[in-house]
Order: structure tokens, then C-alpha cells, then sequence
């Protein structure tokens, strides 16, 4: 969010509690700094600052302590968080120009969340989808960030930043044409200099990749007529007259953007590119100039001993009474020259062999430059070819989900089935066994209490049971967390739990089934929420994950569509009941900076052999419970296991049915049996803030 005008200004005016300065059309210098003027070192502390004065904002609105003086409540907390996601982005953007990636990728996700927030709040302004579309250009997801910008011309037909971001999208997708259409509407309109600017060095960077040096270097000069003479700006301008066969200018170019100060690593990484451009062409430029002098000495050379050879016939001549001595002389002049002769044609010799291992040196770049555009092609190709894989496979997990779901329905018949032949069958007992009629009315009764008591009970216990298992590259597939899943599932039914079941989530389906999850544990009738994950776990840089079958572990061990697993126990926490999180998960971290090898002698739920999870931080300050089960220690190796289920997840089948044992106490009998069946390589380990005066039961007590 680089400029928002007077919309800031109007909605700060808004507040009752603003600075006399903001009422009066004033900029916050917090505000001026983070949103609106060049980043530079102080860039996060000012945005951290204002996000702090946005916060203060948000909550005098909601809590009615200060009211609009015109529009309505939820366009001024639109417009407020759009200036929080903004002050996040302009952070996020700052650690991407620093290199930390993964740091501006998770702020861009906060700002997203908040622009999010304000279209919900206010889809009539289009500040918030610009915003949340250049974020998503952030984190290269052209076809939501080309989705907000049209909804943003949409609202705001005539907008220059959606055509001048809309293009820049274009551009990066390789949509040159389309591209180049947007950047024209963008600068036809006229906006700020600034904006003016950048649209001009968008378009300029289209026509050098298109190979339109002479139009790539129109826009740069152009870009830098309306804005300042930035690093990147000169150095594209300088690649563009050094492709074009102007050595002299880009070098001039290059010199400029190497007299900037730079800000960033980005703007660093570009100085060193031009200083490498610029070394090279001084070098060949010193080439040439050799070159260039040894031709003229040869020359001088060559004159001289022609003089020399003349000034000898003309003493021969004269010399010719001496004929003895001439003839000597005469035959000694003869050799000179043809050795002369004989070197000159050596060295017109070597130049025609250098010319021709120039030529062939150029036939080898151009082989190259195609082979290497032949690759791009080819790895286009493989990427499109996996996309389609995707979209299959998502389709065969769909079909899946849908047979399990018709089996479902078709069991749940036949029990309704069996329940009305075993009625017709009580009823006919009663007719022919008239002397028991009294009995089997309290039998009938004592049915109906433990059947309105398990109708209770489901209103009152709820549980989500995930089982990820066919993990795509380059996670490993695992054996038994489907088979885990559905058993939990199966016993918490009958343990009169309404449960929600799902298997090899990705991590958008994850995602929701937690938020549909979470919402239903708040109701106030929701006693226990029972949350059973098991699959593929890491920690990276401090933060536990659990893995949708989706997850992205980069070449240098990065994280990307991994579900946070304190976000989870924070949606969970309740001022009332209790919350019991089961991870039977590796819990060991394929990105972590502090690998340690450790023995494998049973298949193990782990990425790769490295240190486990960090101890969760539960919830203070609430009063209800939460107890969280993991597989193994920390650093430990929870087993996949050789059987249909996993130790852990068989020692939990195995005791959660045993009437009248508490959690706590279940939970120490699983760890037990695991420790025994593993041979003490996988040790449980259980966590809570439970009120032991508050006891929970799976099963009462007969």
C-alpha cells in the first residue's frame, strides 16, 4: 500500500480519539514512514509503531468508544484494516528486499488475513483488494492477486494502480502482450509521478525481456524522467544499451547505479550484478583497445623495414664497382625480405585463425542460448504435466471421499434397519410372553434413558480425527494413519462422540475442517473436543507443524502449506470443558538448522531423521481444559508401526474403551504399553492445564 491520499486523512478523521494533527489533515509521521515514504532502515519500527496506533483505532471502534462522523462502522474498521495489512506488507516487503523470505512470506499472509477482513467489512472500496492482489504477487500467486485487481477495476474502472499491478502480474507470468496492454492503460491516465514511474519501468522490463532494447530503453528513461534514478532502474537501462551494442552508455549507466547507497540486500545483489557487467565490458573494451595498438605498431613496423629494404637497393646500386661485395650484400637484403615476406604471411595467417575461432565461438552462444531456451520450453511443459497430475489426483479423492460417504449412509440404513426388526421382535416377545410384560417394560425404559443419554451426550462430545498417509514428494508416504484415523473414529461413535472424519487432507482442506471444527467447540454446550491428528510432523525456526499431504519442503529445507500447530491449540482453548489435542505425528523436522542422526530400526513417521517439536505453549487465564497427547518426546521417533495401526494409536484403541478410567490416567497406561511394545525407542509424553478436581471419562464407569 504505497499511497492512499485522502482516504487516509478522511478516515482518520473519523477517530474522536486522533491526534489534534490527524484531525486537522496532518499525516502520523509512523504512518508517513511505513506507508508512504521510501523504505530505509527505520521502515519496520515505524510500521510496528503504527500498527500499535491501528490496534488502539480498531478497538475504540468496536467498542463503540468512537463513532464515524460520516459512513458507517464497518467501512471504518474496513478502512482500518486495511491500513494494519498495508503496515504488515510494507514489513513484509522490507524482509523480502533483506532476503528473509520466509519472514515476509508469513507477514504477507497477516496483511492478507486483514485485507480479508476489510473486503468482508466493505467490498465497496477498492484499497483493500489492490492491496491484497499485491500480496498475493508476493507470494506468486498470480491468479488470486489478477482476481483482486479486477475486482478492484471492477469498482474503480479508471484506477492506475490496478492497471499498473494488474500488468506487472501479466509480466511475471510471461503474458507479454497482455502485460504491455495494462502498463499503456496505466500510463495513459496519468497518476502520481511515482506511480507514473514504476509503470514505466514495468513496461520497460517487459520490452527487455521481449528483446525491444531500443523500446526497454524509452521506458527506463522515462521511469526515471517521473522518479528518482534508483539502483535497479540504471542497471536495467544498462543491460538493456549493453544487449543493443552501445558498450559506452552502459557502462555510464552501470557507474550511476554503482554510486547509489544501497538500502537492502536486493538492491545490493543488483550492484553486484552491474559491477559484474561493468568489469566484463571494461575488459573487452581494453581488449579491443590492445588489439587496436598492436595493429598500428605491426604497421610502423612493417613501414620501417621497407625503408630500410629501399635505402639498401639504392646503396647496392651505388655501390655496383664493388661487384663482389654487392652481390654479398644483394643476397643477404634477398633472405631479409623473404623472411619478411614469410612472417607477414604467418601473421595474416593467424589472424584469419583468429577470426574463425571467433566466428565459431559466436555459432557455440547462439547453440547455447537455444538449448537453454529449449529447457525453459521443456520445464514449462513438466510443470503444466504436473499440474494436470494434481488436478486427477484431487478428483480421485474426491470419488473417495464420496464412496466413503455412500457407505456410510448405507451402514447407518442397515442399522436403522436392525433397530426397527429389533422392535417388531420385542413387541412380538411381549405378545407371547405376556408373564414378562413388566420386565420388559423396564428394559424398554432402561433403553430409552441410555438412548436419550447418548443423544445428549453427542450434543455435549465432538471430535475431528485426521489421517494423513499418501504424502506427495518429497515427503514420505506412511502406512498405517488412515487405517489409525478411522479406528479412533469408529470407537469415539461408539463412545457416543459425534466425530468428523477426514484422511489425506491438503492444506487448504485442513485448514477449514480446523476452522468448522473450532467453531463448533465454542458452543456453550460443547463439554469435550476431542482433536486426533495423525500423519507427518516438523518444527521450523521454533514453530511446530503438522503436515497436509501437500506440503512443500524446498531444496533448501523450507516449509511451505504446513498448518502452524499452536494456531490449532489456540482456536481450541474454551472458557469451559476441556480439549484433548491426540498427535500421533514423527514430530521430527525436515527443515530444522541443528540435524542429528539418529537409529531407524522401525519405519517412522519422521521427514527425515533431525530433532523433534518444541513443548507447545497451552493457554492460560481460561477456565476450562486442555490436555495435549503426543506420539513420542520431544527429539523422539514416534513408530508408523508394522500392523494396521501405529503403537501409539493402538495403545490408545486398546484402553479408551475401559470403563471408569479418567484421561490422565488412560493416557499414562497408553505410554506405558507403547514403551513396552517399542522397546523403549518411543516414550509418550503427555501435557495439560487441567483442574484435577475437573476428571474427564471417555467411558463411566459401569
Amino acid at each position: 500500500m504505497r499511497r492512499l491520499g485522502w482516504f487516509t486523512l478522511v478516515l482518520l478523521g473519523w477517530l474522536a480519539a486522533v491526534p489534534a494533527s490527524a484531525q486537522t489533515h496532518e499525516r502520523d509521521p509512523d504512518e508517513q514512514a511505513c506507508l508512504f515514504a521510501a523504505p530505509d532502515r527505520n521502515t519496520m519500527a515505524a510500521c510496528n509503531r503504527y500498527i500499535g496506533k491501528v490496534n488502539d483505532a480498531i478497538k475504540q471502534v468496536e467498542s463503540g468508544k468512537a463513532r464515524p462522523k460520516k459512513g458507517t462502522k464497518d467501512s471504518l474498521l474496513s478502512g482500518l484494516y486495511t491500513f494494519r495489512g498495508g503496515a504488515y506488507r510494507a514489513i513484509a516487503r522490507r524482509h523480502a528486499a533483506n532476503e528473509e523470505d520466509l519472514k515476509a512470506r508469513e507477514l504477507h499472509r497477516k496483511a492478507i488475513d486483514d485485507f480479508d477482513m476489510a473486503v468482508r467489512l466493505d467490498p465497496t472500496q477498492p484499497h483493500a483488494y489492490l492491496n491484497r492482489g499485491s500480496s498475493w504477487a508476493e507470494l506468486i500467486v498470480h491468479d488470486r492477486a489478477i482476481a483482486d485487481f479486477k475486482e478492484a477495476l471492477r469498482i474503480d474502472p479508471n484506477n492506475p494502480k490496478a492497471f499498473n499491478n494488474l500488468g506487472g502480474v501479466h509480466r511475471d507470468k510471461g503474458e507479454y502482450k497482455e502485460a504491455i496492454s495494462d502498463l499503456g492503460r496505466a500510463i495513459a491516465l496519468q497518476p502520481d509521478p511515482a506511480d507514473l514511474a514504476l509503470a514505466f519501468f514495468n513496461r520497460g522490463t517487459v520490452h527487455l525481456q521481449k528483446e525491444d532494447y531500443a523500446l526497454a530503453i524509452e521506458d527506463y528513461t522515462a521511469a526515471m524522467r517521473y522518479g528518482p534514478k534508483d539502483i535497479e532502474t540504471l542497471a536495467a537501462r544498462g543491460r538493456a544499451w549493453r544487449d543493443k551494442g552501445d558498450p559506452g552508455r552502459a557502462m555510464a549507466d552501470f557507474e550511476a547505479a554503482l554510486k547509489l547507497s544501497a538500502q537492502d540486500k536486493r538492491s545490493k545483489r543488483v550492484q553486484d550484478a552491474a559491477r559484474e557487467l561493468l568489469r566484463a565490458l571494461q575488459e573487452r573494451a581494453e581488449r579491443e583497445e590492445a588489439e587496436r595498438r598492436r595493429a598500428e605498431r605491426q604497421e610502423a613496423e612493417r613501414q620501417e623495414a621497407a625503408r630500410k629494404e629501399a635505402a639498401a637497393l639504392e646503396a647496392a646500386r651505388k655501390e655496383a664497382a664493388r661487384a663482389e661485395d654487392a652481390r654479398k650484400r644483394a643476397e643477404a637484403a634477398k633472405a631479409a625480405r623473404e623472411e619478411a615476406a614469410r612472417k607477414e604471411a604467418e601473421r595474416i595467417e593467424a589472424a584469419r585463425q583468429r577470426a574463425e575461432a571467433a566466428e565459431a565461438a559466436r555459432i557455440e552462444a547462439e547453440r547455447a542460448e537455444a538449448a537453454r531456451k529449449e529447457a525453459a520450453r521443456r520445464q514449462a511443459a513438466e510443470e503444466a504435466a504436473r499440474a494436470e497430475a494434481a488436478r486427477k489426483e484431487a478428483q480421485r479423492l474426491r470419488a473417495e471421499r464420496q464412496e466413503a460417504e455412500r457407505q456410510e449412509a448405507a451402514r447407518r440404513r442397515e442399522a436403522q434397519e436392525e433397530a426397527q426388526r429389533a422392535e417388531a421382535a420385542r413387541k412380538e416377545a411381549e405378545r407371547l410372553r405376556a408373564e414378562r410384560q413388566e420386565a420388559e417394560r423396564q428394559e424398554a425404559a432402561r433403553r430409552k434413558a441410555a438412548e436419550e443419554k447418548a443423544v445428549r451426550e453427542r450434543t455435549r462430545r465432538i471430535a475431528l480425527v485426521i489421517g494423513n498417509q499418501d504424502y506427495q514428494k518429497p515427503l514420505d508416504s506412511l502406512n498405517n494413519p488412515r487405517n489409525d484415523a478411522k479406528g479412533v473414529a469408529q470407537t469415539l461413535e461408539a463412545l457416543n462422540f459425534k466425530v468428523f472424519l477426514h484422511t489425506d487432507l491438503k492444506h487448504a482442506e485442513m485448514e477449514e475442517a480446523l476452522a468448522r471444527f473450532a467453531d463448533a467447540a465454542k458452543a456453550k454446550e460443547v463439554e469435550a473436543a476431542v482433536f486426533f491428528f495423525g500423519g507427518h510432523g516438523v518444527q521450523h525456526f521454533g514453530i511446530n507443524y503438522l503436515a497436509p499431504v501437500d506440503g512443500v519442503v524446498d531444496a533448501e529445507k523450507r516449509v511451505a502449506k504446513f498448518v502452524d500447530l499452536q494456531s490449532v491449540i489456540t482456536k481450541l482453548t474454551s472458557d469451559h470443558g476441556i480439549r484433548i489435542l491426540i498427535i500421533d505425528a514423527c514430530r521430527n523436522n525436515p527443515v530444522g538448522d541443528a540435524a542429528v542422526t539418529a537409529p531407524q530400526p522401525l519405519q517412522s513417521r519422521s521427514v527425515f531423521t533431525i530433532r523433534g517439536l518444541k513443548r507447545p505453549e497451552l493457554p492460560s487465564g481460561s477456565q476450562g481444559g486442555m490436555l495435549v497427547a503426543f506420539a513420542t518426546l520431544p527429539d523422539g521417533v514416534a513408530v508408523d508401526g508394522v500392523g494396521n495401526n501405529s503403537p501409539f494409536t493402538a495403545a490408545f484403541l486398546k484402553h479408551v474403551k475401559t470403563p471408569g478410567l479418567e484421561a490422565y490416567r488412560l493416557f499414562r497406561r497408553v505410554r506405558e504399553e507403547v514403551v513396552v511394545a517399542t522397546g523403549g525407542l518411543q516414550v509418550p509424553e503427555l501435557w495439560d492445564r487441567v483442574n484435577r478436581d475437573e476428571e474427564f471419562y471417555f467411558k463411566a464407569a459401569n
